[in-house]
């Protein structure tokens, strides 16, 4: 937050007392002081900017937190989950009180309450979501001189109207709406470009799972194949949770071991989050842009702390961005109790080696503290260190 105290305006204060006035008027003033006291206090600075994002990044973590509307393709159909009213921060109140808290020194020996307010999520704009998913067929293509890669991109169209759309969501209160669609498949898909489009494989990791765990298996597989053979142009942003759609039953997802507000417990789709994990090591070995990620409550047994990346449907999404010269394309596998994940592409020259160092930095009887940093060396030397993130987690 960047809190510090602006002494010198204090200190130029207190300088003036007596030298402002004529001899008479400084010279009562400085008996005044000396009689009376007076309470200079310094001004706090802090970069409320900042403060409010990371108050705003809170909301989402609250165990009780508004959930959006959103959306996504599951086959032939448009489905559109509604929100949820729920809690967020208040980004005012809270900044008052942290202000006031510092100001007074009280903090020393205080917690400070963060407050809250119940919100509604946003109202379900049938409208802006057509106007997103629309679009005709496009076939891939690639150029040698200069190489490019055009990918495919399927034509989707609402196979009712507008109206009768916007009609299904009014009437009826549901916790989701499925709309049909017409998915047009073009001529030429990205993926019979063939290898010779993605020659070479920028980066790979890989996490190990218990095959004997069947629920949990298949809720691995599912969203592995959701992101599988998934394509990136540079400057497209992958979104976790756009990708692989909520968890329900109708999309197959199984009931299996999940954390809720610090206790394991069954819920839908459990498990998905160590696709997400092995995802997120291979984006960063891939040196590709973190845009959006956020740790487990506790470290997973799959990656050590600070390697890992949750996502809760509606609220958690873990996303990054493309910013190379050429596309991506991912590919993911779950068998024989590993999930692996691969990312190719074509090499630049600006490349780098990159390694991943992460550590615990402290542990207290109820929390873990640890960090991670992204290493880039080029021609077996340093040239960059990057922090990736710093992360806390609850203890068992």
């Amino acid at each position: 937050m960047n809190f510090s105290f602006d002494t010198k305006t204090a200190a130029n204060s207190a300088f003036q007392v007596g030298r402002e006035g004529n001899i008479f008027e400084n010279n009562l003033e400085v008996l005044s002081m000396m009689f009376g006291h007076v309470n200079i206090e310094p001004k706090i600075i802090f970069d409320k900017k900042s403060l409010a994002k990371n108050l705003e990044d809170l909301s989402s973590q609250l165990p009780d937190a508004v959930v959006q509307s959103s959306y996504y393709l599951e086959n032939a159909e448009l489905i559109v989950t509604s929100g949820k009213e729920g809690n967020v921060v208040d980004v005012d109140g809270t900044m008052e009180a942290i202000k006031n808290s510092i100001a007074t020194f009280s903090a020393l020996k205080n917690p400070i309450e963060i407050a809250v307010k119940s919100q509604k999520p946003d109202d379900i704009n049938i409208e802006k979501i057509y106007q997103e998913v629309r679009k005709d067929p496009v076939d891939a293509y690639y150029t040698r001189d200069p190489f490019e890669i055009h990918p495919s991109e399927n034509g989707v169209d609402f196979k009712i109207s507008l109206e009768e759309a916007k009609a299904l969501v009014e009437e009826n209160e549901q916790e989701e709406y499925s709309i049909p669609l017409n998915i047009i498949t073009p001529n030429v898909t990205t993926n019979m470009i063939g290898t010779e489009a993605f020659p070479d494989l920028l980066s790979t990791f890989s996490t190990r799972y218990a095959a004997s765990n069947v629920n949990r298996t298949t809720n691995l597989m599912l969203a592995a194949n959701k992101i599988n053979g998934t394509v990136l142009m540079p400057g497209e942003t992958f979104s976790y949770n756009k990708v692989v759609g909520a968890r329900t039953i109708s999309a197959g997802y199984k009931e299996a071991p999940i954390y809720v507000e610090g206790r394991v417990e069954d819920g839908l789709g459990g498990g998905i989050c160590q696709i997400t994990s092995t995802l997120y090591n291979a984006v960063v070995y891939a040196n590709l842009e973190i845009t959006q990620r956020t740790n487990h409550q506790f470290v997973p047994s799959y990656v050590t702390a600070s390697r890992d990346a949750t996502v809760v449907y509606g609220a958690l999404d873990f996303q990054f961005k493309n910013n190379r010269n050429y596309p991506i394309k991912l590919v993911c596998s779950v068998s024989g109790g590993i999930a692996n994940f691969q990312i190719f592409g074509m090499r630049q020259e600006d490349d780098f080696e990159v390694q991943i160092s992460s550590y615990e930095t402290g542990r207290t009887p109820t929390a873990i503290y640890s960090e991670a940093y992204k290493i880039l060396k080029r021609d077996g030397q340093v040239v960059d260190r990057q922090l990736l993130s710093k992360d806390t987690y609850k203890r068992h």
